[in-house]
C-alpha cells in the first residue's frame, strides 16, 4: 500500500492516522495471506473469515492506491492498482498450489505414504480414546472419535472395521451407534 497515497485520502487527515492506516491494512493482508497459504486443515467457517479479511484488505489497499494516483486516467489507475491485484493473484496461486500438493498423490514424493500415516495416527488416537472411555464404562460414538482425532465421517467406519476384525466384542458397535 502506498503510504503517501493514503495520507492524501479525504478520510484520513491527521498525520498519525495517515501512517497507521497503511500498517493496519498491510498487517491484515500479511496475516490473512499467511493463514491462507498455511491452512488446509482448518474449518470451512475459518477459511471464509480468512478469505473475507484478505478480500477486505485488498479492497482497502486498492481504493487507497487508486485514490493516490496523480491523474484519474486509465494508465495511472492501472499502475496504482496493480500491487494489490498482483498480491491477490499470488496468494490465490500459492494457496491453491499447497492444497493441491496435499490432495494429489505423487509416487516420487511418497504422498500416499504420508496419507496412510495420517490415517494410522488418527486411528491410533481413536483407539486410545475408545479404550479410555470403555474403562470408564462409556462407549464413544463415531462422531466422538471424529472429534477427538480431527477427522470427518471416519469414526463410524473405524468402529465397524474394529468390530469386523475382532478388535471389539460383539455388540460394542451397536452400543456406540445407539449412544
Amino acid at each position: 500500500m502506498n503510504i503517501n497515497g493514503c495520507s492524501r485520502c479525504a478520510v484520513v487527515r491527521t498525520p498519525p492516522s495517515a501512517g497507521l492506516w497503511p500498517l493496519s491494512v498491510d498487517g491484515l493482508l500479511l496475516l490473512a495471506s499467511t493463514a491462507l497459504i498455511r491452512g488446509s486443515g482448518r474449518s470451512r467457517r475459518l477459511r471464509y473469515v480468512v478469505w473475507a479479511a484478505f478480500g477486505l484488505g485488498i479492497a482497502v489497499s486498492l481504493a487507497a492506491n487508486i485514490a493516490s494516483a496523480p491523474v484519474l486516467g486509465w494508465q495511472p489507475i492501472l499502475v496504482a492498482g496493480w500491487p494489490p491485484v498482483s498480491l491477490l493473484l499470488a496468494v490465490e496461486l500459492v494457496s491453491h498450489r499447497s492444497t493441491h500438493r496435499d490432495r494429489e498423490p505423487s509416487p516420487e514424493s511418497g504422498a500416499e505414504t504420508r496419507r496412510e500415516q495420517r490415517t494410522d495416527r488418527a486411528e491410533d488416537v481413536m483407539w486410545a480414546y475408545f479404550q479410555s472411555e470403555r474403562c470408564q464404562g462409556r462407549t464413544p460414538t463415531g462422531a466422538e472419535l471424529d472429534r477427538i482425532a480431527g477427522t470427518n465421517n471416519y469414526g463410524r467406519a473405524v468402529v465397524r472395521r474394529w468390530h469386523r476384525d475382532g478388535r471389539l466384542r460383539p455388540g460394542v458397535e451397536r452400543l456406540a451407534a445407539a449412544s
